[in-house]
């Protein structure tokens, strides 16, 4: 079985261990060019940006083909996935395939504009975060075939989110960022960027390819790095996801086995 993942905080990257399988990053993918894979199972695990994947992965699965007898995508959220499952979907049958299974795990929030990690950290054992990873491991085991159905608050905070959206996939202009004297310029802001977005020399410089994964803020060592409009000084990892997975997800090379 293969997982095909994106993650920025490690939540999606968790996921994709817990249900097992070899793991392959999106954008180690994107970078080799590498659009075409087959498995007896494919997988493809994202976080959710306002109710959809993505803008990397969105364009990934726009251009793959995944050649398996059985084929899931699992989203991660803070609260409710939308409408992200079915979008995805849609752009897997423009490439003439499907998904057999659709789910969601609510995890941890990491947008800093809106969400205070603290609060969000405190909510953790209300999601019971594991019991539904293994729920949904053990659905991908049996080859489950179901799709998570849209409730009506998916499809209101779908639309509702669509301008929010729209801005996002733009990516964050560089002057959103600020680097405080804490900086020491250790590099590893740009070595956990999945989308190359930066480069460290006598100081940190932002370009304008900017995935709004936020990996750079909550990974940074000495917490140098916020948005101008950040609700927390917080930060957040997955703590089943060390920081080097992170930086091998994410600035990696992609496995020989897969070239």
């Amino acid at each position: 079985m293969t997982i095909l993942y994106f993650t920025g905080t490690g939540n999606s990257l968790a996921a994709a261990k817990a249900i097992g399988g070899e793991l392959i990053s999106i954008p180690q993918a994107v970078r080799a060019g590498r659009f075409e894979f087959a498995d007896n199972a494919i997988g493809v695990v994202f976080p959710t940006y306002c109710y959809a994947p993505p803008r990397m992965v969105r364009d990934f699965v726009g251009r793959a083909v995944l050649r398996a007898d059985y084929r899931f995508a699992v989203a991660t959220c803070g609260m409710i996935p939308g409408t992200a499952s079915a979008q995805l979907q849609r752009l897997a049958r423009s490439r003439g395939w499907q998904f057999d299974y659709t789910a969601a795990a609510i995890m941890v929030d990491n947008y800093l504009p809106l969400f205070e990690m603290g609060a969000q950290i405190a909510s953790l054992p209300k999601k019971r975060v594991g019991a539904q990873l293994e729920h949904i491991a053990a659905d991908i085991a049996a080859r489950r075939r179901q799709q998570r159905r849209a409730s009506p608050l998916d499809l209101l905070m779908t639309a509702a989110g669509r301008p929010l959206l729209y801005r996002l996939d733009r990516g964050l202009e560089a002057r959103a960022f600020l680097v405080d004297d804490r900086c020491i310029r250790c590099g590893i802001c740009a070595r956990v960027c999945p989308a190359d977005n930066i480069t460290v020399a006598d100081r940190v410089v932002f370009g304008d390819r900017c995935q709004n994964c936020f990996a750079c803020l909550h990974a940074c060592p000495r917490g140098a790095l916020h948005l101008k409009s950040e609700r927390s000084e917080r930060r957040w990892r997955n703590p089943q996801t060390p920081l080097g997975e992170l930086i091998r997800a994410n600035s990696g090379a992609l496995p020989d086995s897969v070239r």
